[in-house]
């Protein structure tokens, strides 16, 4: 089994969801990006728990700020 093979969560912060409309968008928009295969927004602390699949973190944290920041949202931090 390669060590890529397993998934791991990623906490990212995003600021500018304000109402459940605003965390189902950022949620489907997630669910989109082909790396990720799981999500869990919390609207009151303002983070979404990201599952993902993937060696390439740089890209797909890039595609994660660019995909939230077309709907309008700002990644602040992943962690």
């Amino acid at each position: 089994m390669s060590i890529f093979s397993k998934t791991k969560e990623y906490k990212v912060s995003i600021e500018g969801m304000k109402c459940e409309h605003c965390a189902a968008n950022v949620e489907k928009t997630l669910k989109a990006i082909k790396d990720i295969k799981k999500v869990n927004v919390d609207l009151a602390g303002k983070i979404a728990i990201i599952s993902v699949k993937t060696k390439d973190l740089d890209a797909l944290f890039a595609d994660v700020k660019a995909k939230i920041s077309e709907i309008g949202f700002a990644v602040t931090n992943i962690e």
